[in-house]
């Protein structure tokens, strides 16, 4: 096992000019389909490869939201993005990145990209301020003995708690479409200024989905997921809080908050997800 999986995931290898080769690890996978938030980091990450292929003040600059289409689900392996600039800017770059497999365009990206912030936050909802910074010794890990742990296959590529007072389905009841959990990448990927950003992007699609707490369990496709970058995380471990606002008979929305170990605002997504079908 590598001691940097995220890094290995993002790197890139040159094809032509506008388009870019990679490879997805099985870890990064949901199941035996590539994880979503792997994907978004995946076409996050050549955005900005392109850009820091040119000068200027917009080869600093990093992804700051993500917007992307499912169109298939991609079986791990070779994949390759092509790119195109549609806006080059001093302070906003926007990038179009089309992840494919074969000939097959498995996701559409819209990249924005600019200046994170260094400062600290000047307002913010202190929405997880009740939640430790750190997981308690009873938050469940993804193990290979926990149904979670046999599923998502990520887990072997960072540090991933569950809250077991948020997440009623794991023993059998109902609760709210709300769960809380932590996530923390391998030591180099967090102490890499360029991976950190993009593996806190990638946990914006980590949690279970929130339905399980509803008694609906399976693979739950996601149609369309937004993505917004604000800062660089602070070493440490991530503190995710997923929730939905709408839950109807074929579709729901499903909302992450992620904080970093100052309790800064670090991520914020959303998607619109199906219903699991038993």
């Amino acid at each position: 096992m590598s001691s940097a999986p995220f890094r290995e995931l993002c790197t890139l290898t040159d094809v032509d000019t506008d388009r870019y080769g990679g490879t997805i690890d099985p870890i990064w996978t949901i199941g035996k389909k590539v994880h979503g938030g792997a994907m978004l980091a995946v076409c996050a990450a050549a955005a900005r490869r392109k850009l820091r292929s040119g000068t200027g003040p917009s080869a600093q600059l990093q992804p700051v939201s993500v917007s992307v289409d499912y169109l298939g689900a991609p079986d791990p392996g070779a994949v390759d993005l092509s790119v195109e600039v549609r806006k080059l800017g001093r302070q906003i770059c926007l990038v179009d990145v089309n992840l494919m497999q074969g000939d097959r365009v498995a996701v559409r990206a819209a990249v924005t990209l600019g200046t994170l912030d260094v400062d600290p936050p000047v307002h913010q909802l202190d929405a997880l301020t009740s939640m430790p910074a750190e997981p308690p010794e009873d938050a469940h890990r993804y193990d290979g003995s926990s149904p979670l742990g046999k599923v998502v296959n990520i887990a072997k590529g960072c540090e991933l708690r569950l809250d077991p007072t948020s997440a009623a389905f794991m023993t059998g009841g109902q609760g709210e479409p709300m769960l809380r959990l932590w996530a923390r990448p391998f030591a180099e990927d967090e102490n890499d200024p360029d991976i950190a950003p993009l593996f806190a992007m990638m946990a914006g699609d980590i949690s279970p989905p929130v339905v399980f707490n509803r008694g609906m369990f399976g693979w739950a496709p996601t149609i369309q997921l937004t993505t917004y970058l604000q800062r660089r995380p602070a070493p440490g471990w991530l503190r995710v809080m997923s929730s939905s606002r709408s839950i109807g008979t074929r579709f729901f929305d499903e909302d992450h908050l992620i904080l970093d170990s100052t309790g800064a605002v670090v991520v914020q997504s959303r998607q619109l997800a199906l219903i699991p079908q038993r």
